[in-house]
């Protein structure tokens, strides 16, 4: 079944609303089906990247003037103004002359983009033109990925180990411009999307409360239905193609977070607790759990932990972390007992 977008979505991903959410949305429900984003693994992908090159929705053109692209001969930008003319603009800030040529290929006029390079700032072009970026770069099979993977890139020249995320944003970007938001607003998709999957009630409490007894004749006791919260929503800034730039990436999580890695447990004699990391030191995790209270792990395990993953444990086994959508066996995990 198809996930369907909302611009309130699109609203707490970005942490603000924009005029172009409601349009965007409506687009990306049209269009992304046709080329199989329609998966929420894969719209926390492609909506991270979104926002973070639209700055959080606000934009479907590039701020800068384009005249750094002037003679980009990799873009295909060999006229005198071509810079300018074809600078960054869609939701992934589609760049150069021959972007702009191979989008008007696409539509069965080459020219049709050459010509009327706005085009690309209207909704419906704005999408269309990511999700053929994101088919032609094969970046669904990356996005499967669970979040744990360490996948092989090439990039300037050496092989290099990345997550998922970094793959996708290095496909898209050219480069590390911008790489803590786009994991930032990766994460907070996950928060957003995956909320009304959450866990289970904990064992021992009742998912909601039961009718009360009439003296006369007991009431049969039902379960109540589990409501559907609506999902919620990402951000950007204008795509530059700079040097890379490795920032340390610690991003607040203010509110509580949405988990879909407790809704599977090893056992289903177990109690599992799931949270998003906000700090780790040395081999200790800070998490906030799905209940917005703060709980410290001493875990053996690092490997594809940081801030911003989403992880879970089980009460009664500390040899087992799900990381992503995986458990993995550890040599230990277990919460830091207060003295």
């Amino acid at each position: 079944m198809s996930t369907t977008i909302t611009a309130q979505h699109l609203t707490a991903i970005a942490g603000r609303s924009t005029p172009l959410m409601a349009g965007l949305a409506d687009w990306m429900n049209q269009l992304c089906p046709q080329y199989e984003i329609d998966t929420i693994q894969e719209f926390c992908h492609f909506l991270a990247q979104a926002c973070h090159e639209s700055d959080h929705f606000v934009t479907l053109r590039e701020y800068a003037s384009g005249r750094a692209y002037e003679g980009r001969l990799d873009l295909g930008n060999t006229q005198p103004g071509d810079g300018v003319r074809f600078k960054g603009r869609g939701i992934f800030q589609t760049t150069g002359r021959a972007n702009y040529m191979q989008l008007g290929i696409k539509k069965g006029q080459p020219d049709l983009f050459i010509n009327q390079p706005e085009l690309l700032e209207q909704p419906e072009y704005a999408v269309w033109s990511a999700c053929e970026y994101w088919r032609t770069r094969g970046l669904n099979d990356i996005a499967n990925h669970a979040d744990s993977d360490v996948l092989k890139k090439k990039y300037r020249g050496n092989v290099i180990n990345v997550s998922p995320v970094e793959y996708i944003s290095l496909a898209i970007n050219g480069g590390y411009n911008g790489m803590d938001e786009r994991k930032k607003f990766y994460a907070k998709a996950q928060q957003v999307l995956l909320e009304p999957r959450a866990a289970p009630a904990p064992r021992g409490l009742s998912a909601a409360p039961t009718a009360a007894k009439k003296r006369a004749k007991p009431a049969a006791r039902t379960s109540a239905p589990a409501t559907a919260p609506v999902l919620a929503s990402p951000a950007v800034t204008s795509r530059q193609r700079t040097q890379p730039k490795h920032n340390k990436a610690t991003p607040s999580m203010r509110q509580s977070p949405a988990h879909r890695t407790a809704t599977v447990a090893p056992s289903a004699t177990q109690t599992i607790h799931s949270g998003t990391i906000t700090a780790i030191n040395d081999h200790q995790l800070t998490v906030l759990t799905a209940q917005g209270k703060k709980q410290r792990l001493e875990t053996s395990a690092l490997r594809g932990l940081q801030p911003g993953v989403v992880i879970a444990w089980s009460e009664e086994d500390g040899t087992r972390l799900r990381i992503g959508e995986r458990w993995t066996r550890v040599k230990s995990i277990a919460p830091v007992r207060r003295r």
